[in-house]
């Protein structure tokens, strides 16, 4: 049976080999070479690969942990992915926070991300605060967070409170609640928040042209006023109403009565102008 070895130079890049193509000190020499090879051709200051072949990892290591320096990288040496990481970063966080189920792996490293940012943050120089903010940013904020005089109130814990219930306020709207209800639903969860930081999150899309929202509705919760996002077919596959379309009394009845027949598909995705 061909197995399959998985290199990581920063981001995982997976190459089906036949294991016993090679010997093991055969193998670790190629590799070896491949690194060097690399950060030769790509100006490199220093290199992680990372193996996994039948259950067991291995690691080499190549080149500096930074420019002008003699430490040599080790598996734990974190890497910056550059484009790559922006985009699975991008994904995880939208599934998150769009309510789509996360396996257990997707579910750790979105809940650790703050943790391993406050890390990375913390390190640099009068950065302290910042690193803290961003490392309690999925911390429910406390009932006595802005209790007292306002010139006594951490920094760190507001900041991070801002950033936790601009969180929670942006995924209820994203499910398609106005951003009133969505203030709402963010004090109810944290009674302690100073009121302010949701008003102030509201009134932002208030300020705004127009706050325009896609979602996905049923046939029953269709409403005149409503974009169609994406063509609405019947279950026979004919087109009924194609994108871009503005939902009239005539298309909504026109829609009904095909749903009361031979039926349509649903549910319909939508674009909604809530504020005006």
């Amino acid at each position: 049976m061909t197995k399959r070895r998985w290199f990581a130079a920063g981001i995982v890049t997976l190459f089906p080999l036949v294991a016993a193509a090679a010997v093991p000190a055969t193998f670790d020499a190629a590799v070896q070479e491949l690194g060097r090879y690399w950060l030769a051709d790509n100006a490199g200051v220093g290199l992680t690969i990372a193996v996994y072949d039948d259950g067991q990892k291995h690691f080499y290591n190549l080149g500096t942990s930074r420019q002008d320096g003699n430490r040599l990288p080790t598996k734990d040496t974190v890497y910056e992915i550059g484009s790559v990481a922006k985009t699975m970063a991008g994904q995880l966080l939208a599934r998150a926070l769009g309510g789509q189920a996360l396996n257990e792996e997707e579910r750790r490293l979105y809940e650790s991300h703050p943790e391993v940012a406050g890390k990375l943050l913390g390190t640099i120089p009068r950065l302290e605060a910042v690193a803290a903010m961003v490392a309690g940013q999925m911390q429910v904020p406390s009932r006595d967070l802005a209790s007292g005089n306002p010139a006594t109130w951490e920094p760190e814990k507001i900041g991070a409170a801002i950033l936790w219930a601009a969180v929670q306020f942006d995924r209820h709207v994203s499910q398609g609640r106005i951003p009133e209800q969505a203030a709402q639903l963010v004090n109810q969860a944290a009674p302690g928040l100073p009121p302010a930081m949701t008003q102030a999150m509201v009134k932002a899309l208030s300020d705004d042209s127009g706050l325009v929202m896609s979602r996905s509705v049923t046939m029953r919760d269709l409403e005149i006023g409503m974009t169609i996002e994406a063509d609405v077919m019947s279950q026979r596959g004919a087109r009924l109403v194609p994108r871009g379309t503005e939902v009239t009394s005539t298309v909504l009845e026109r829609l009904r009565a095909v749903a009361g027949g031979i039926g349509l598909v649903e549910p319909i995705r939508v674009s909604v102008k809530v504020l005006d």
